[in-house]
């Protein structure tokens, strides 16, 4: 039975191939549809806007003093009046006395140092009227010589006739060497007497010197502020003996603050590349060496935010805080100047209440803060939205309906947008290409993006 079924099996297998391939030819060819041509994706574009409102350079930062001044005794004495105001923690205005030593002995020197002074100035007096009437009498004689000295001649000629004796040609002879001596006694005293008032002068000269010496240590008797500022630390007390050089106090300086600052590479690049403006004049002006040590003067604006209001404060980076990077954090230290840390205005999205104050009225040491530089470079930069950067920092560019991949350097993200320089060239496809403003950019995502493929842009 199995060998027949064996034999069979072929036969009726081929038979059914035979039966199918009839059935199969006999039926209705079908008809074939054409592709259709692909369609170019539909993306969204945006155009490039250029950027010209400058960069701002956002870095944390503290708050220090501008100067913190230790107050020394300048004269040594006793302390005998100390100002309710001069104890730590307390604003002063500049000029206020904080203390004062023991000034009688300052004072009776001044005295002294007057008198002699006064004294000195008697005997220049007496000397000079002295000085004068020996001049008139040196006159006198003078002239008293000349009538002499024309006696003689007289004589000399009456002589030469017989008419006078030698005894009284030697007698006139002896007038007129008489009279020349004593002129020149008088104007030996003369000199003298100018010699001496040379020293007299000298002792006045030494003498007021040493006046000045005693009433600027008078003076020095009072210990003052040396501006607006804060005592920050109280040393001595009323009836306590100081010398020169005690330290008396410890002031801060508030007519100014400072913010300090770290500041990378990258954003001295755009500090160092800004174009020319009255805020970078300053640095322009600086001579080589100099200038090569110091950072662009730039506007900046501080901010403190507090119980969740911002307040704001205007200043400038205005130097370095040292030299070179910290090796620590590979940053630039620098420091912003705060002219009136007392101008602040309040941060408000409600322009009618922007500017009123209701928290700090002062910066002061120790705010942690925000510092945006307000750099302008003197750089074409563009604007797009941020979703228009591809990873690798690239932009697809609609290009007469056809997708150009461009790579970009990209400076800032700001508010949902990207800064990017407009000079950068794209070397994707063998192809570069220069960015510019106006270039429209896809802001929708593409499965594949391949340049030189085809797109279509949404209308809006």
């Amino acid at each position: 039975m199995n060998t027949t079924l064996r034999a069979v099996a072929p036969l009726i297998i081929l038979a059914g191939g035979i039966v199918g391939y009839f059935m199969l030819a006999g039926q209705r060819a079908v008809e074939t549809q054409p592709v259709a041509a692909a369609v170019p994706p539909l993306v969204e574009a945006t155009e490039l806007v250029a950027h010209g409102a400058g960069l701002d350079i956002t870095t944390d930062g503290v708050v220090v003093p501008y100067r913190e001044i230790t107050i020394a005794a300048e004269v040594t004495g006793r302390i005998t009046m100390k100002a309710p105001n001069a104890r730590a923690g307390n604003y002063v205005a500049a000029g206020t006395v904080l203390l004062e030593i023991d000034p009688r002995d300052y004072q009776l020197s001044v005295k002294q140092l007057q008198q002699e002074r006064e004294q000195a100035e008697t005997s220049l007096g007496e000397l000079d009227v002295e000085v004068r009437n020996i001049e008139e009498i040196s006159h006198l004689a003078q002239q008293q010589l000349e009538l002499h000295s024309a006696e003689y001649e007289r004589q000399q000629k009456l002589a030469e006739r017989r008419v006078v004796t030698a005894t009284q040609l030697d007698q006139a002879q002896q007038s007129v060497l008489q009279m020349q001596s004593q002129l020149m006694e008088l104007r030996k005293q003369v000199q003298m007497l100018r010699t001496r008032r040379t020293r007299l002068e000298s002792v006045k000269n030494a003498t007021e010197l040493r006046l000045e010496r005693a009433q600027l240590d008078l003076e020095r008797a009072q210990v003052v502020a040396p501006s607006d500022g804060v005592v920050v630390r109280d040393l001595v007390e009323v009836d306590s003996f100081v010398n020169r050089g005690t330290q008396l106090f410890v002031f801060e300086d508030t007519s100014k603050v400072e913010v300090q600052c770290n500041l990378m590479m990258d954003d001295l690049y755009w500090l160092w590349v800004q174009r020319q403006n009255p805020a970078s004049a300053g640095y322009e002006a600086v001579p080589e060496p100099g200038r090569d040590y110091q950072i662009p003067r730039t506007p900046a604006t501080i901010v403190y935010e507090l119980a969740g209001q911002k307040y704001a404060w205007r200043g400038e980076l205005s130097r370095f805080d040292g030299i070179g990077l910290d090796e620590a954090t590979r940053m630039v230290p620098a420091r912003v100047t705060v002219d009136d840390p007392r101008g602040v205005r309040r941060l408000h999205p409600d322009a009618a209440s922007a500017g009123s104050t209701s928290g700090p009225t002062a910066l002061v040491r120790g705010m942690y803060v925000t510092v945006r530089i307000h750099a302008t470079p003197n750089a074409e930069l563009l604007r797009v939205p941020e979703e228009a950067i591809r990873p690798g920092n690239r932009v697809w560019v609609v290009n007469d309906g056809r997708l150009r991949i461009v790579e970009v350097r990209v400076v800032q993200r700001h508010e949902g947008n990207a800064i990017v320089r407009a000079n950068e060239r794209g070397n994707v496809a063998g192809q570069p290409k220069k960015l510019s403003a106006g270039m429209r950019v896809v802001t929708s995502p593409l499965a594949v993006a391949e340049a030189g493929m085809q797109l279509r842009e949404q209308q809006p």
